[in-house]
């Protein structure tokens, strides 16, 4: 058969990087071979040119302080300045979402808008999207009602709300 005469090619092949397994290296090697091509022929029929993007995401979303600091209530572990630090800077937050475009905005503090960058959807089922932004950004979006939430930091692990405007 055709498989057949691809392992036998193969093992003379491959046999000085495989050894004695040649025959196993060169089934493994086909298999692999074989699956990254129906992965790549499946992206090219689905559309994988065109660009990913989330409408759940569109628009803007602004930074929601009561409902943040409601879920980080008084069990927290947060300390007693970060959590002054957060009753000053929460809500001067804005994403913004047109297409696979994305930016952030600053509304209180300075007003400043970062340029707008594309990103691509690399997670998405019914409760959140996670998207990878031009620069190598990573975030995902947990939807809850006509809001979502990111998990905030490393250290402080805490949920910041948004709210579409």
């Amino acid at each position: 058969s055709w498989f057949g005469w691809r392992i036998v090619l193969c093992t003379i092949l491959y046999r000085p990087i495989c050894g004695s397994n040649s025959r196993l290296c060169c089934l493994l090697y086909v298999m692999i071979r074989t699956i990254f091509t129906i992965i790549v022929l499946l992206q090219l029929i689905g559309g994988g040119s065109e660009e990913q993007y989330d409408p759940r995401l569109e628009g803007e979303w602004t930074s929601d302080k009561e409902k943040t600091l409601k879920a980080i209530g008084k069990e927290s572990q947060l300390t007693q300045a970060q959590l002054e630090f957060l009753n000053e800077y929460l809500g001067d937050l804005r994403f913004l979402f047109k297409g696979n475009k994305t930016a952030v905005q600053f509304t209180k503090s300075s007003g400043t808008m970062t340029e707008f960058e594309s990103y691509e959807v690399i997670f998405l089922d019914e409760n959140s999207v996670s998207i990878r932004t031009s620069h190598g950004v990573e975030a995902t979006f947990y939807f809850e009602g006509k809001c979502f939430y990111l998990i905030t930091g490393i250290c402080w692990n805490y949920r910041e709300y948004f709210c579409k405007n």
